[in-house]
């Protein structure tokens, strides 16, 4: 495991269908906008995101996407990612995805989070209400990545 001196904050939170920036702060802990954007929907202001964040390279430090949950956008996701290719880019994820398209996702990104709710396949399915097949093939890879998880 990889250890980095950075400080996160949640500048994109990504659900299923919505998606609303909490605050965006730099490592100075200024804050540089708070979102007039919750619960509009996520195509509604995609372009407006992305402009808004693309407007401010060089002032940010470093950015996680969670949730709700980011892979449910993964085309969004990596688009932004590859918009802001000089700060750290941190992913906050349960890991449901197809295999492929979490690694896809996650190439774009500096560090890994992904939580794990149960391992037993079957309590995961009554509990969860999906099996957690992809969930442990993509944990599996992220921890066999090279990438600081």
């Amino acid at each position: 495991m990889h250890h980095a001196l950075y400080t996160f904050y949640n500048i994109i939170h990504i659900g299923k269908v919505p998606l609303a920036i909490a605050v965006v702060k730099n490592l100075n802990g200024e804050k540089l906008f708070i979102s007039p954007f919750s619960q509009i929907l996520f195509e509604s202001y995609k372009n407006d995101v992305l402009a808004f964040l693309s407007s401010r390279k060089g002032l940010l430090d470093a950015m996680v996407l969670s949730g709700g949950e980011p892979l449910m956008q993964p085309e969004f996701v990596m688009e932004l990612a590859k918009l802001l290719p000089d700060i750290h880019k941190a992913i906050q994820t349960s890991g449901y995805a197809k295999p492929e398209i979490y690694r896809q996702v996650i190439s774009h990104f500096d560090y890994g989070m992904q939580d794990i709710k149960l391992v037993d396949r079957d309590a995961h399915k009554k509990y969860t209400g999906v099996y957690n097949d992809w969930i442990l093939e993509n944990i599996a890879y992220l921890k066999q990545s090279g990438k600081p998880y």
